[in-house]
């Protein structure tokens, strides 16, 4: 008997009818939930053009490896837009490794690899984008996001976006590896039955043999399934625990440079009061100056940016630009501007000169010696004794 599925709104007129050849189950699918699907997509626009088969209620006859199973995960994680449901639609019993492939089959690109925190993976083909007018901003992750995290790395890995060949490419993913497999509170058995699998598939030749015996079994997961449930934390919304410190605890996305600018400059208060401290006083009244300086900017580039002495650097995260900000005390005067700056300019001058004075080789001369013929009168009193 054939079992109809029909996914999307009742308020839609058009729908398209896919039956699975092996399992003969029928899913309907509405035309924004096609777009997502750019092989169903593509059979669909160009069936005049290809060798599509239909039966005679027009419904579009699927072939391995398009399987029932695979294909409801798959669809399932991408209307809700959540990669970790992915994992927990495929039981353990069914290949992880199909469901993948038929992922890449299907020309899926909505969960591209993540961004990770102090963890830069190479990829095996970079593609060239617009990000260069943008700038990654991370957020402290809820136990959700770093869900979606996860899943995206091992779905990136499954699909062999990065270059493992990369020097220490292989003790990044394996510390990225270890951290999803001990972590049941976080991450569920299923996953982590999964996410092993993958990682034995795809990178498991990489590791060391320390770095293998380090790893679980699939049977040690299973047997510590009805443990792990007890300590699982279900409630996605909820904050990650204390202890879960790693590079899932952040969630980077991409922002316009000017909304950086606007917002994440004034949210940094971690360099606030810099230049307070440098004048010495107390600050009671105050307004805010954002400066944009390299990463090894020293006193004399930030107070020679802040008087205007020089232009502002422009943020540039491939240059290892960054911002400060500074609280300024409204106390201070051009006046007092301008006797700090003289002596900090002195000082500086001096300390050019020195540099100049050492680079010129000045200081490599030998002292003068004095003309003493130091052996004259070394054995003058022995010879004399004997003689």
């Amino acid at each position: 008997m054939t079992e109809v599925s029909v996914i999307g709104d009742s308020n839609k007129t058009v729908f398209y009818g896919f039956r699975f050849g092996t399992s003969d189950k029928v899913v309907h699918l509405t035309q924004q939930q096609l777009n997502r699907i750019p092989y169903l997509f593509t059979l669909v626009t160009h069936k005049d053009d290809l060798s599509v088969s239909q039966n005679e209620n027009g419904e579009y006859l699927l072939s391995h490896p398009i399987e029932y199973t695979w294909f409801m995960s798959i669809f399932r994680s991408i209307t809700s837009e959540q990669p970790y449901t992915l994992f927990n639609e495929v039981a353990e019993d069914d290949n992880i490794l199909d469901t993948l492939q038929l992922f890449d089959y299907l020309g899926i690109d909505l969960f591209p690899p993540p961004l990770l925190k102090h963890t830069s993976l190479v990829l095996s083909n970079p593609i060239k984008t617009d990000n260069g007018e943008k700038c990654v901003v991370y957020h402290k992750a809820n136990i959700s996001e770093a869900r979606q995290t996860a899943a995206e790395f091992i779905i990136a890995l499954g699909k062999n976006e990065y270059n493992l060949h990369d020097s220490c490419m292989g003790d990044k993913i394996f510390s990225l590896i270890r951290i999803i497999l001990s972590n049941a509170t976080v991450f569920n058995s299923r996953f982590r039955y999964h996410t092993l699998i993958v990682a034995k598939e795809f990178c498991y030749t990489f590791f060391s043999n320390k770095q293998q015996r380090l790893l679980p079994t699939t049977q040690q997961i299973v047997q510590h399934r009805k443990i792990d449930s007890f300590i699982y934390l279900y409630d996605d919304d909820k904050q990650l625990p204390d202890n879960f410190c790693n590079t899932f605890a952040w969630r980077g996305t991409y922002v316009p440079k000017e909304d950086y600018y606007r917002t994440d400059c004034l949210s940094s208060s971690s360099n606030i009061a810099y230049f307070s401290s440098l004048a010495g006083r107390t600050v009671t009244s105050h307004y805010t100056i954002i400066i944009c300086a390299p990463r090894k900017a020293g006193k004399s580039t930030i107070l020679n940016e802040l008087l205007g002495l020089s232009p502002l650097h422009k943020y540039d995260e491939d240059n290892d630009y960054f911002h400060h900000i500074y609280v300024v005390d409204d106390s201070l005067s051009p006046t007092s501007y301008s006797e700090d700056l003289s002596i900090h300019q002195n000082e500086q001058n001096q300390k050019n000169t020195e540099v100049r004075s050492a680079r010129s080789r000045r200081f490599n001369t030998l002292p003068k010696r004095s003309k003493v013929d130091r052996f004259k009168h070394r054995f003058g009193p022995k010879v004399q004794k004997y003689r």
